[in-house]
């Protein structure tokens, strides 16, 4: 698809306060239940991170999105959409947000991480970590 999924590098901690996946820059992406029992995961096990752009939003209640504060480098109006690309660590992510979002390179913008659409690979080799 285009634009192409974003692929992060990631570490997954599973503790009292259940599965997390630890990113670049301190960002940290608490997986609910449900989502992680769909993965073969170990504690400290390194990950790549798969997010579709369409998984980074506006800031949604839904109940597996995780709320982030990211600093937008550039900004896409695309007509009915708008194209968001932040850093991770050396990683460019890019988002999907509505037309109507107004907002200037460099500032804060919150967003949603919809972990319903989680893929997770192994690091190692690039294998799906899906049961």
């Amino acid at each position: 698809g285009s634009p192409s999924m974003n692929v992060l590098p990631g570490r997954v901690v599973l503790a009292d306060a259940g599965c997390q996946l630890e990113l670049a820059d301190g960002i940290v992406l608490p997986v609910a239940p449900a989502v992680a029992d769909r993965f073969e995961l170990a504690h400290g096990q390194a990950v790549t991170v798969g997010l579709r752009p369409e998984a980074i939003t506006q800031r949604t209640a839904k109940p597996a999105s995780v709320p982030l504060d990211v600093a937008v480098d550039l900004v896409e109006p695309l007509g009915a959409e708008t194209l968001i690309y932040f850093p991770v660590g050396n990683v460019t992510v890019c988002g999907r947000v509505e037309d109507d979002v107004k907002h200037d390179p460099k500032q804060k913008l919150a967003v949603s991480v919809d972990m319903e659409r989680l893929h997770l690979f192994d690091a190692a080799s690039g294998l799906s970590l899906r049961k």
